[in-house]
């Protein structure tokens, strides 16, 4: 669900075609050589067609943080909210992640954007505090306490976020049972 306080735009289809292109540029190459003509290149549209719906790269980066946080957060949020065992919400919220590279190497590179532009900054961090929060909730079901919940979320989403960027150039990182355990361990979280 996505909370009210989040300003979340509606995307159009063409929108979203440009969007998911570039979060699949920037968690391929970063934001070095990304560019207007790269991305129309990739989507096979010309330069006006990007600036009748973005007017300006800016625009677009903007919508492309928006667009990673409605993908990669409040739809995740939704799936997994369907599930009624915590534990099993905890091991299919990082079964979701582990499946999506995209996801998480662009969320890498917009917190390297965000150092340089306040407005995804602000993003970020909203994003971040309702991850962590999500992740609390849950450890909170499974009888962490609510002083320790928030803690061991930032640790977990950390750890194993830092697990995944280790993995991410292998042609398939196996999420293993030992490997959950070890990165749910390692976060504090026993179940």
């Amino acid at each position: 669900m996505i909370p009210s306080n989040f300003n979340l735009p509606d995307f159009s289809k063409a929108e979203i075609l440009w969007l998911s292109t570039g979060l699949e540029i920037i968690s391929e190459s970063a934001f070095k050589n990304f560019n207007i003509s790269l991305l129309c290149k990739k989507v096979g549209k010309a330069r006006t067609s990007f600036y009748h719906l973005f007017n300006n790269m800016d625009n677009f980066i903007v919508l492309l943080a928006n667009y990673w946080a409605f993908k990669g957060t409040f739809i995740y949020m939704d799936t997994i909210d369907l599930i009624t065992d915590p534990k099993a919400k905890l091991l299919k919220l990082m079964e979701i992640i582990h499946q999506d590279k995209t996801e998480g190497l662009a969320w890498i590179q917009l917190k390297e954007y965000a150092r340089i532009h306040v407005e995804i900054q602000t993003i970020l961090q909203e994003v971040e505090k309702m991850r962590i929060a999500f992740v609390a909730s849950i450890l909170e079901e499974l009888g962490t306490s609510k002083e320790l919940s928030s803690e061991k979320a930032e640790m977990f989403m950390y750890t194993f976020f830092g697990w995944l960027v280790l993995h991410w150039h292998d042609e398939k990182p196996v999420l293993s049972k030992k490997v959950i355990f070890k990165i749910l361990k390692n976060s504090g979280i026993d179940l």
